[in-house]
């Protein structure tokens, strides 16, 4: 759910950045 919010702010740095919280 947490991915959603950095996805709408930053959709590549989100994901990059934050790791863990798209795979727990």
């Amino acid at each position: 759910m947490d991915t959603v919010v950095f996805n709408t702010e930053l959709p590549a740095a989100g994901e990059l950045r934050h790791p863990d919280v798209d795979a727990p």
